[in-house]
């Protein structure tokens, strides 16, 4: 028999002062909502600098009426009677937003992480949260019959489970855009022309469930890379989808079957001009290059007598409204998705 030998092993438990705890030095991000409201909103510039429109927090849109149809003939010897131009005006009032995160000196001194890159990518994100939000609220403002239809009853309140968006109803709102002659939005380079659809991620998996063999046609089908809009899924019916989480979601606030609510999900169905932005971040507001973005991120401080303290954060001067009230329907409805949990809005 050979002689045994020791052998020593040199491990972590006996070198723990030399052994810690190792970081990433990039964070990771959180997962983000696509965000389309603004983007689908016709935008008006505010520029005092430039003086349109004139100085003031209310921009107002204003809007033409065409010329009733003249089918009788003319008099030989007498003269038509002249016409005026109609005018309407719709106005949306400028109303200030933002949000800052104040940082100290030794935070940024003493953090491993990138700390400043890292906060402008938050607050520029919680940016475009917040706005698409705001822009939802004026898409969701409209409450009358001309704006909102129910998959069931005449109200929210009388929805019930397993009432689904369908696409027979899609076709009716297709149908009713091309009476009221909205045009969409968008004319594709390959000469389509689609109305625009605002749908939730579980609105999405109805639909889908819905469709058949040559239903459902997916972007890279119709369209260029650079022609396709935020959260951008496919094209049916005449209208061309935007999946979000911000499609509302009111929780629980449909009717009741065998002790289950249903949650109400709005689909927003639109045309060219359906929602007015209007942007004031712009020129004396922002105070910088005058870019007109839809907000402006803003570092101010330091305010202390030592420097150590800087803030971070953005503001913006906007108004949301609805323009023309025949160019945006939304349907309310159940889906075989729903949860019964909070919506995910941010």
């Amino acid at each position: 028999m050979g002689a045994d030998y020791g052998v020593s092993v040199y491990t972590t438990s006996g070198a723990s002062p030399s052994v810690q705890t190792a970081y990433a030095q990039d964070a990771l991000m959180p997962f983000r909502n696509n965000v389309p409201f603004m983007d689908a909103s016709k935008e008006k510039l505010w520029s005092l600098d430039d003086g349109d429109p004139m100085p003031g927090k209310i921009v107002t849109f204003t809007l033409y009426s065409n010329f009733d149809a003249k089918t009788t003939a003319l008099s030989e010897t007498g003269d038509p009677t002249a016409i005026d131009v109609s005018l309407s005006q719709v106005s949306i009032t400028l109303v200030e937003y933002g949000n800052v995160l104040t940082r100290s000196a030794k935070v940024k001194a003493t953090s491993f992480l990138d700390l400043d890159q890292d906060i402008v990518g938050l607050i520029a994100w919680n940016a475009s949260v917040s706005i698409d939000l705001i822009a939802r609220a004026a898409w969701d403002a409209e409450t009358g019959g001309t704006w909102n239809f129910y998959a069931s009853g005449s109200a929210v309140a009388s929805i019930t489970p397993g009432k689904l968006l369908t696409w027979a109803f899609i076709r009716t709102m297709a149908n009713k855009l091309e009476r009221n002659n909205v045009p969409p939005p968008r004319t594709l380079r390959s000469g389509a022309q689609l109305h625009g659809a605002i749908i939730h991620p579980d609105t999405k998996q109805d639909l889908r469930g819905q469709t058949g063999s040559g239903s459902w046609r997916f972007p890279k089908e119709y369209a260029d890379a650079d022609e396709l809009m935020t959260g951008e899924i496919g094209s049916f019916e005449g209208f061309r989808y935007q999946m979000t989480n911000h499609a509302r979601v009111q929780i629980s606030s449909g009717a009741s079957v065998g002790g289950a609510s249903a949650d109400v999900y709005t689909s927003y169905f639109y045309g060219l001009e359906a929602i007015g932005k209007a942007n004031g971040n712009v020129g004396s507001y922002v105070e910088d290059d005058g870019t007109n973005g839809e907000f402006t991120v803003v570092f101010s401080g330091p305010f202390d007598k030592l420097r150590r303290i800087r803030n971070i954060g953005w503001k913006s001067l906007a108004g949301y409204g609805a323009i023309r009230t025949n160019a945006l329907y939304k349907y309310h409805h159940a889906s075989a998705y729903q949860t019964n949990v909070a919506q995910d809005e941010g």
